[in-house]
């Protein structure tokens, strides 16, 4: 899976203060962070002063949603891009149970059409948003703890119309950290679940796009999940995720390799603390990972990287924020890909203030600038035309 590319070999950064992004930002573990660069994206949509908006590079922001309209409090905002085509869909929290809102622009956001209920009675807190090449469209709704619920809301003619279906899930005692990955005409969700007594990273595996289960594996029992990040490798659904045993963190993950998925450990990862991986993905199989992360009880968050050029059986990794710094903290990681270049942003306190420095690698993540751009003075930069 290409993740964060770069549409006309532009690099753009967008950052905007005091905003709730719609990527989930609840994640279990040391994460709190207020600066969120975003990549190479031409739309973001945010929550601001409990208003719903979107917005893309060098534009005003399109209210979406105003909090006089809704019951409740908007939540867990996500968007997607397809052509000229802009979804955007939310929770709104209700006295009882709440409700999954739809919205569609067909003319790159110039116009929008009707606010949908898609769902009006839901216990979900949360909703991933995800599109194919096959133009089908999933709003996946999840509400976690004991008695999971599972609901997909699929479109296969671009948000045309949808059907609600409910994923089985009564095989799940508890349910944390669901991440979805789609193959081809399978739906691949990642979680951190209890069965049986054992608590386990699984996978459940349902048909496109009737949705009838295929599958249940419990890939590894493991005593907690701080985060789980799913991708595709090659066309196989895979998975990282950081876990801790006997007090000692991991970064771990299993690619699918048919009937059989196969394990693997990001080794130079052991015994660090990690606040945020980003990755991507290229065709012939590369894995390019990075994260921010400190050893257990400094306090002190680096930037590293880490490549795997046989599918994740083998790692290197390395550190790429300077160690003149040691001192401050360089952390949350974002990163964007344009064919072999790469850049990497993060949040970064060396000038007391928090600011956003750049990294830059000009061949996959093989080597990296020596020097490290601090770029936080302007709302917008370009970095470069490839």
């Amino acid at each position: 899976m290409k993740r964060r590319g770069i549409r006309g070999g532009i690099f753009l950064i967008f950052l905007l203060a005091g905003c709730a992004w719609g990527k989930e930002q609840v994640k279990t573990g040391p994460v709190d962070f207020t600066l969120e660069p975003i990549l190479s994206c031409e739309w973001v949509c945010y929550i601001q002063d409990g208003n719903l908006y979107i917005r893309s590079i060098g534009n005003t922001p399109v209210k979406i949603r105003d909090r006089k309209e809704t019951t409740g409090a908007i939540l867990s905002p996500a968007l997607k891009v397809m052509g000229n085509s802009i979804f955007v869909t939310w929770i709104e929290r209700g006295q009882g149970n709440n409700k999954v809102m739809f919205k569609v622009s067909k003319d790159n956001g110039n116009s929008f059409g009707k606010t949908i209920e898609l769902t009006t009675n839901t216990k979900a807190t949360q909703i991933r948003l995800s599109a194919d090449n096959k133009k089908r469209l999933y709003i996946l709704e999840t509400s976690y703890g004991k008695d999971p619920g599972i609901y997909i809301n699929l479109s296969l003619n671009r948000a045309e119309t949808f059907r609600r279906i409910p994923l089985e899930a009564d095989d799940i005692e508890s349910l944390y950290n669901l991440t979805p990955v789609v193959v081809d005409d399978m739906l691949y969700l990642f979680f951190f679940g209890l069965r049986e007594g054992k608590k386990h990273i699984g996978v459940k595996s349902f048909e496109i796009p009737s949705m009838k289960p295929t599958g249940y594996d419990i890939l590894k029992e493991v005593e907690g999940v701080s985060f789980i990040e799913a991708f595709k490798t090659k066309g196989r659904p895979s998975v990282i995720y950081k876990t801790i045993r006997e007090g000692k963190f991991f970064l771990e993950g299993f690619i699918n390799k048919g009937t059989l998925w196969d394990a693997f450990a990001i080794k130079g990862a052991e015994g660090l603390d990690v606040a945020r991986m980003d990755y991507y993905t290229w065709e012939d199989g590369r894995i390019l990972v990075v994260f921010s992360a400190e050893e257990r009880g400094n306090f002190k968050q680096r930037i590293y990287a880490a490549i795997s050029e046989d599918g994740g059986r083998n790692w290197d990794v390395k550190r790429i924020d300077s160690k003149e710094f040691d001192n401050t903290r360089s952390w949350l990681p974002r990163m964007a890909v344009d064919g072999n270049k790469v850049v990497v942003v993060w949040e970064d306190s060396r000038d007391i203030r928090s600011g956003v420095r750049m990294k830059l690698s000009p061949d996959r993540g093989r080597t990296w600038m020596e020097r490290d751009i601090p770029i936080s003075n302007k709302k917008i930069m370009p970095l470069g035309q490839g």
